[in-house]
């Protein structure tokens, strides 16, 4: 929503950021891990499917065997030293000005 909102030029690239910054922050202090937001994720998952699907013990199984791929393939290990980054408000000289 947030880069929906920049490229139709509701907000302003200072404006952009300073969200992105803000929900950066908020993530990293909620949850501990991408590990962690992910699984937060494929929970909610089977919860509103549940409530579409009759089939939920398949629909719960399928998404528990993801979650466990994503553990055994190395795919965590390798995006959790970018999560873990500290986050800084550094971008203030890149942004360009679209109104010209």
């Amino acid at each position: 929503m947030a880069a929906l909102s920049y490229n139709v030029r509701y907000l302003s690239a200072e404006d952009y950021m300073q969200l992105l910054y803000n929900m950066d922050t908020v993530l990293q202090q909620q949850y501990s891990s991408f590990e962690d937001i992910h699984e937060c994720y494929y929970y909610g998952q089977m919860f509103r499917l549940k409530e579409i699907n009759d089939d939920t013990e398949d629909v719960i199984l399928n998404d528990q065997s993801v979650i466990e791929e994503m553990r055994t393939s190395d795919f965590y290990s390798s995006i959790e030293p970018d999560y873990n980054l500290p986050i800084t408000e550094d971008w203030h000289d890149l942004i360009i000005d679209r109104s010209k």
